[in-house]
């Protein structure tokens, strides 16, 4: 499983990150950052707290600017986006 997300860890806006989900913990949202209600370290961490984590799960974080409500994505953030789909399309060859 491969999930894309946006991450707010302080690194540059744009910066794509790769994290693998099923061996570590996901770094954890900063407290009010998530508009989910739970966010996606808790789910990932509940998951493997039940047994139900995925063999393989595969994080691909950008990092966020701005998270405001109606924000669009910035020119950073725009690249980003096409360097984590480069990044998704090599871990899908790499048999993720």
């Amino acid at each position: 499983m491969i999930v894309v997300d946006a991450t707010c860890s302080g690194a540059p806006p744009g910066t794509v990150r790769r994290f693998d989900a099923a061996r570590e913990p996901l770094p954890a949202a900063p407290p009010g950052a998530s508009t989910h209600g739970l966010g996606l370290a808790e789910a990932v961490g509940l998951a493997r707290a039940l047994g139900r984590l995925p063999a393989r799960l595969v994080l691909v974080g950008i990092e966020g600017a701005d998270f405001s409500p109606g924000t669009g994505l910035t020119p950073a953030v725009a690249a980003g986006v096409a360097a984590a789909a480069r990044r998704v399309r090599e871990e899908i060859a790499a048999g993720a």
